[in-house]
């Protein structure tokens, strides 16, 4: 196990947030490749990937996922209220989780990790959220109830976007808890992993609820999902990569200049 040190000595707000080029891992998980991290590789990356690839490859079957989601009584709990309770419910508890203890805490609970962690919150959701009502000017694609909405477009969702971003948060926060990466038994790695990647459950009901209630298709919210997802963990992973994993992203991936020119280096233990 890495050893537990004092969160960042000698930063204050908001330079304990600056960590290099970490943000890139999301989008290419050098670090945790070389760290073995398949939790994270999977939540993180794979996840988000494959959410856009699907929002793109399956928009073609979203007439047919509509009626079929709308035959699904248990996911519209909340219909009446515009699925609101619901997404409400995941941001507060997305938002109390940045008060969890963390192995970065040290010897005493440190309030400046809660002040990182708020702003990286509030910076997931926030941009995930002003993407959103980009790509719907962009995709300009009307509602599945069109004519009779109050407005607005379809695609991408800003529920779902949300729901996602509060997820991929809380996610981020159990994991920076249980630290499965470090957890030597087999089964109770499986066990953290799983208690790890629970939050996105109520990501994907809420996405299920905003079809039933007839104010997205399906691959709208999955669209969402991933600009949920990588917008939060850019985030996360530039604030935290380092503390969490030891090392930098930078630390597995070099460009250079040489006489010659320049070059690229990639390094993988094996």
């Amino acid at each position: 196990m890495r050893p537990s040190l004092a969160y960042k000595p000698h930063e204050d707000f908001p330079f304990t947030l600056f960590e290099g080029t970490d943000f890139l891992e999301p989008f290419l998980p050098l670090a945790a490749t070389r760290n073995g991290d398949v939790g994270r590789i999977v939540l993180d990356t794979a996840l988000p990937y494959g959410l856009l690839a699907t929002a793109f490859a399956a928009r073609g079957t979203d007439q047919h996922t509509l009626r079929q989601i709308q035959r699904w009584g248990w996911a519209g709990i909340d219909d009446s209220k515009d699925n609101y309770p619901f997404l409400f419910g995941m941001v507060a508890l997305s938002g109390l989780s940045l008060f969890l203890p963390a192995p970065e805490d040290g010897d005493r609970y440190s309030i400046r990790l809660r002040i990182d962690r708020f702003a990286v919150f509030g910076l997931g959701v926030g941009l995930s959220n002003l993407e959103v009502e980009i790509l719907k000017k962009v995709f300009n694609r009307p509602r599945p109830d069109e004519p009779f909405s109050k407005g607005g477009a379809s695609r991408p969702s800003g529920h779902a976007v949300t729901g996602f971003a509060s997820a991929a948060f809380l996610s981020s926060v159990l994991r920076d808890t249980l630290r499965p990466e470090d957890e030597p038994n087999l089964g109770l790695r499986v066990l953290e992993e799983v208690g790890s990647a629970l939050p996105y459950l109520g990501a994907f009901y809420l996405s299920l609820e905003r079809v039933h209630h007839y104010k997205h298709f399906l691959s709208d919210t999955f669209l969402s999902g991933a600009i949920g997802i990588f917008t939060t963990k850019l985030f996360w992973d530039w604030a935290f990569l380092r503390s969490e994993l030891g090392e930098s992203w930078a630390g597995s991936f070099d460009v250079g200049y040489e006489r010659g020119g320049f070059h690229v280096a990639w390094v993988v233990p094996f």
